[in-house]
């Protein structure tokens, strides 16, 4: 993948693209949103698969304040959900793309819904369309208020500026499956910006967000809700709940791969490719 660097409002963010090496079809290109205090590294598995690399343009980017991202030079108008969909924004004009298909992956699965609105609300007219979203790891919540969580879920480091390194460690093992986590995603973990998790909180509570559920019932491409059947953070329930009815829902119902964790697509990604191939299928205009 060819490495850039964006300047943007919200500081230098670190992205890559490739293009397709095979297809000539003007297939839609793939964006990739990480996770909470993650980067885009935990998508590598993916971003090397041949039947991805071969037929899609691929795009990956750090949100502000993580991984190879620098920090935002105003936090407040940067660490939350709707701004890190405006940088998703600039780096798809940026690269000049016009149709994608999303992935995000927990915190990136509620970027990925608050970007639907932040092309609703454009300040400058863009012909981009988003053909398909699938969000893994991602409770879709209502506007101010944070639901979808098991309740023996703590990842409580994330949001406390003050968390020891030894509580953040902890976190990074519950993320994948792996023991013990791999050294990077520790770094990653580790390097995100401490500020981040308390304004993301902060912001959303104060109304800088939207109503994702409305989001999941509203939208009018294919939507897909893929999770691991041995999910560590979320309410499996509460997301089959809140998504049942959506008109657009792919499959008609939240799958749930079995045995799988946090991160299906890094611990299991043959597995989890199988799906979103199928979705990627599905979703092409």
């Amino acid at each position: 993948m060819q490495e850039q660097k964006i300047e943007s409002e919200f500081g230098t963010l670190w992205t890559a693209c490739s293009e397709p090496q095979a297809s000539s079809k003007p297939n839609p290109a793939i964006l990739f949103l990480h996770g909470s205090a993650t980067s885009s590294r935990i998508f590598e598995p993916l971003l090397n698969s041949p039947e991805l690399k071969s037929n899609y343009k691929l795009v990956v980017f750090d949100f502000p304040g993580h991984g190879r991202s620098s920090d935002a030079p105003d936090p407040n108008k940067s660490y939350y959900q709707y701004a890190y969909a405006e940088a998703a924004l600039e780096v798809l004009r940026y690269y000049n793309i016009t149709q994608v298909i999303i992935l995000g992956w927990s915190l990136g699965g509620h970027v990925a819904l608050e970007f639907v609105s932040v092309l609703a609300n454009a300040k400058q007219p863009t012909d981009i369309r988003i053909a398909g979203i699938m969000i893994t790891g991602t409770p879709p919540v209502p506007k101010q208020a944070i639901a979808g969580f098991r309740k023996d879920a703590d990842v409580s480091a994330l949001f406390n500026p003050e968390a020891s390194k030894e509580d953040l460690i902890k976190v990074a093992s519950v993320l994948t499956k792996s023991a013990p986590p791999p050294g990077w995603l520790v770094e990653d973990v580790l390097r995100t910006n401490r500020l981040t998790g308390r304004t993301m909180g902060a912001k959303f509570m104060e109304g800088y967000c939207s109503d994702q559920i409305k989001i999941v019932h509203d939208f009018k491409g294919w939507i897909a809700v893929v999770n691991g059947g041995s999910e560590p953070i979320l309410d499996l329930d509460y997301c089959d709940s809140v998504c049942k009815g959506a008109p657009r829902l792919w499959r008609g119902e939240c799958i749930r791969l079995k045995d799988e964790g946090h991160a299906p697509f890094f611990d299991n990604p043959q597995g989890f490719l199988t799906v979103f191939l199928d979705f990627v299928d599905s979703c092409k205009l």
